[in-house]
Order: C-alpha cells, then structure tokens, then sequence
C-alpha cells in the first residue's frame, strides 16, 4: 500500500523534527513519503524546519508545506490532502501523527496490515500512551448520559451508564469503534474521497469525531488497532493538559459546532444540561469531602458562558 504521513507543525519544530526522524525509520522498506505542514507558527519556524530535515538521512522523501496562517488542526491536515490526493500516483493510506507522538517501531506496518486485512476500515486509530501508561484514544459518540456520567465521576453512576461512558478502556484486542483520537489515526483514501475531508470550521477538537461521524452512513468503519501504539505527550501545542490555565475557547466551541452540527439544538441542550448537572453534583461532593481540584480553574463558568451561545451556534 502506498503511504503518505502527515504532522502538523504549530510552534514545535523539536518535536516534529524527532517524529520525522522516527517515521523516516520506520518507513525503511515501504512505498512511503512524509509530508509536514507548517501551521503558521511565525518566527523563522519553517525555516528551522527546513534545516532539520535536510539534516536527516534517509530513502524516505519529505515534503514541507508552509502556511502563513495557522488554521487548526484540520484545516493543516487538508493542506497536505489535497495536494496528495492531486498528485498522479496519489497514496492509498494516510498516517496522521501529532508532533507530540513518537511511534512504537513496528506500528506503522501494524496499521498498514490491519488496513489490507479490513477493506472497509477506512478510519484506523492506535493505542496512545503516556509517560503514567496507556490512556484512551477511542470513544463513543457524545450523548447525554455520557456527557453526565464523564462529569459526576462517580463508580456506581458509572457503572449504571456504562454503555454511554464516552472514553473506552485502553488496550485489548482491535474492534470497532465510534470514533478515535487524530493524534495517531490512517485514513484511507477511498473514505476520503467518498466522505470528504476535515471539516475545518472546527478550528481544534471534535474534527475528527465529525469526520468518523461523517463516514458511518457510507457504510466506512471505524476501529482502534491497540497493537499499533504511539507514545504521546498531550498537547503540548494547545495546552489543553495543563490544568492550571482555563481551557480555551476553542474547545467550547468546536464542542458546540459538533452537536449542533449532529444532533441539533435539542441534543446540544440535552448534552449541555446534563455536563453542567453532573458538574454541580461532582463540585458539591468535592468540596463537602476537601478534595483537591482536578479540573481547569473556572471550568464551570467557562463551560456556561461558552456553550449556548458561541460563534459555533451563530
């Protein structure tokens, strides 16, 4: 199978430059070419990245792309699509890796033998772990009861919405799924020129749950290949991780524009209610057992004055 990898690179030129040495590594042997994309990043970071690759080695050919405007993670990703997909001998598989993702050796060929084993995969997720151990990389849909049960954060709760629980348990054997994170996804070109491609009114986050959303009613299947597995730092671009700093507004409304996009107003409602109502009873606990706080400073009043009314709804 011909094979395209695409980073996006937004203010992490280290980064990207050690998951290109890596890939170029893996790639040893297979019909494959690399493909960066500068995300509008400024301050000579293009430049430092065309320095760094002419200083790796390898059969593997690169390709940098530059833009001048940082336009999220999936309009930076359909940079390198597009001009993929309008080449003559266009790839039959892209990898997508975040810059703050190292592959395992061997994942890459693992992901490319479950795609010729499945013909109707046509979005595959790997394993993520982190420094603490794996930690999931694929989900259900967001509903209601999901939105609940992630927010009140209590066992027996849990247990009673556990088909709804929105993240699934890391590890096991490959299956099906409803979506999976981008950090470390292929995707099969057929899918894409069937389904199309990211949808980037989403500036970051929930692209991707859109984007395997979109595939579904083709009859395209989505799936994690745990024994394919990438190493992940968290954000490190976005920050979203750091529990000091408020989260930002773009995850609010990139969350708002998928539901109202997928389940109209009434399911961006329902969903909404039932994150704050979790919230409250998970604070009120919190807080009559002195608890440390686990989540983003402000979360709550962020949450509510960002997701009924954001540009997403407009």
């Amino acid at each position: 199978m011909k094979l395209e990898c695409i980073t996006v690179n937004y203010r992490t030129e280290d980064l990207t430059l050690r998951v290109v040495r890596a890939l170029v590594e893996a790639l040893e042997g297979h019909d494959a070419r690399i493909t960066i994309v500068e995300n509008g990043s400024g301050n000579s970071a293009a430049e430092r990245l065309r320095e760094g690759l002419q200083a790796i080695s390898g059969s593997t050919p690169t390709t940098l792309i530059v833009s001048e405007v940082n336009g999220g993670f999936g309009a930076g990703n359909n940079l390198a699509l597009r001009a993929a997909l309008g080449r003559p001998d266009p790839p039959d598989v892209f990898y997508l890796i975040n810059p703050d993702a190292l592959p395992d050796p061997g994942s890459v060929a693992a992901l490319l033998g479950f795609l010729e084993r499945h013909p109707r995969a046509g979005v595959v997720g790997t394993g993520v772990r982190d420094l603490t151990g794996p930690h999931s990389s694929a989900f259900r849909f967001p509903t209601a009861p999901g939105e609940f049960e992630g927010r009140l954060r209590l066992g027996a709760v849990s247990r009673l919405l556990a088909r709804w629980r929105i993240p699934l348990e890391p590890g096991g054997a490959a299956r099906r799924v409803d979506w999976v994170s981008g950090s470390s996804c292929a995707l099969r070109r057929a899918m894409l020129e069937e389904v199309g491609l990211f949808d980037e009114s989403f500036f970051l986050y929930f692209e991707e749950t859109d984007l395997c959303r979109r595939a579904a009613p083709f009859g395209w299947e989505v799936w994690t290949v745990p024994e394919s597995e990438v190493l992940h730092e968290g954000a490190v671009a976005t920050g979203l991780e750091d529990r000091t700093k408020r989260r930002p507004a773009f995850w609010f409304e990139s969350r708002s524009r998928y539901l109202l996009k997928h389940d109209g107003w009434r399911g961006l409602v329902l969903a909404n209610l039932a994150w704050v109502v979790g919230s409250l009873f998970f604070e009120l606990r919190r807080r009559l057992t002195a608890r440390p706080r686990i989540d983003p400073p402000r979360l709550l009043w962020d949450f509510v004055t960002k997701s009924w009314w954001s540009r997403a709804a407009r």
